[in-house]
């Protein structure tokens, strides 16, 4: 009886596209938690050009409300297409009046579609962006960055991204539906990713140096490269009940191999540098792709009670691609935990149950 109804859960989970990831925990907080905007500018695609952001004269271009939001406000974007390219730079709002952006309640999502990005986000904080569609943007449909400011820990920080849907964004190559770079204390949840990246390369959702982050409850299907990495410096990133059907070469990728440029904080010559340090991966279902997880240039991560259907080439991947040089000492792939994983495969399949790489410390694991 478990097994047959094991089997109707998962072909249940393959054939809907809007059922949600997971129940999520009611006890998720954050900063936006009870909260609600106490003032709003309407934005509408069909409105006349001369609109002032009421619900009767709306602003048509999303960018006219973004430069009248102050702390408290809601941006409500009513249903419609609208042009990607949207730029947000050094919008804040605070811990007691965040600004949140996004869709009406109860209504369709709105559409950003095309250009080189949706949307970008820059040294934000206390911002919520929720309810959105984004899809054929040819680079990344959503960046959320520093600034370039690597240094600066508050640069963007208590960023809240919900109920999103980024689809079909690149097919060439490195190109992710959520790139994030220098990112600090933030969530993505209840959203989906599907068709991001090509030829083995982007991910869902990218991280670059980002730190104090939770990603739950969200969907992913048929990405390239990976659904979700962390690297880059990346620490302290909570990965949980998400689910991942055909995520491509490495559905979680915990760590991986960044130019030394962009590492945040920047790295240092008198400490040991990582990609990726206590990467939480808990309670996920992988369905498909070559391999669940990756143990990349990493310490500290845990990989925990998980159920993973049909890998297609390995188990779990242990590697080291960032190698000390140039004055940088780096930590040799070390300290994972691999535990209380339920793994259904195919062993004609498998190439073998774990790859190990050299430069690796695997003892450790």
């Amino acid at each position: 009886m478990n097994i047959l109804l094991t089997a109707i859960s998962f072909s249940l989970l393959l054939a809907s596209t809007d059922v949600p990831a997971a129940v999520l925990d009611p006890g998720i907080q954050h900063f936006a938690s009870g909260k609600g905007p106490t003032r709003l500018l309407h934005v509408d695609s069909a409105a006349k050009p001369s609109g002032t952001g009421s619900a009767s004269k709306p602003f048509q271009k999303i960018s006219e409300a973004i430069a009248k939001a102050t702390p408290g406000t809601g941006i409500r974007i009513h249903p419609g297409t609208y042009p990607g390219g949207t730029w947000i730079s050094k919008l804040s709002g605070t811990a007691q009046a965040p600004i949140w952006i996004g869709g009406v309640p109860g209504k369709a999502r709105p559409v950003i579609s095309g250009g080189r990005e949706g949307l970008h986000l820059s040294q934000v904080r206390y911002l919520v962006l929720h309810d959105l569609e984004v899809q054929k943007a040819s680079a990344n449909g959503i960046n959320c960055d520093d600034g370039g400011n690597r240094s600066n820990a508050n640069a963007t920080r208590f960023v809240l991204f919900e109920r999103l849907y980024i689809h079909d964004i690149g097919g060439t190559g490195n190109q992710d539906g959520l790139k994030l770079s220098g990112v600090n204390d933030y969530w993505v949840l209840s959203s989906r990713f599907q068709r991001c990246g090509g030829r083995g390369s982007g991910s869902g959702i990218d991280h670059v140096g980002c730190h104090r982050g939770l990603l739950a409850g969200n969907r992913f299907e048929d990405l390239s490269g990976n659904a979700i990495q962390c690297k880059g410096g990346s620490e302290d990133i909570e990965i949980r009940a998400n689910t991942l059907i055909r995520p491509g070469a490495r559905g979680i990728n915990l760590g991986g191999s960044t130019g030394f440029q962009y590492f945040r904080p920047p790295l240092s010559k008198t400490q040991t540098n990582f990609e990726a340090k206590n990467i939480r991966v808990f309670a996920n279902v992988f369905v498909g792709g070559n391999t669940p997880t990756a143990f990349v240039s990493s310490v500290d991560c845990i990989v925990a009670q998980n159920t993973i259907v049909d890998p297609k080439t390995w188990t779990l991947r242990i590697l080291q691609e960032t190698k000390t040089s140039q004055g940088y000492t780096f930590v040799s792939s070390s300290k994972g935990r691999f535990l209380n994983n339920i793994v259904w495969f195919s062993r004609k399949q498998l190439r073998s149950d774990v790859n190990v790489g050299g430069g690796t410390l695997p003892k450790t694991f």
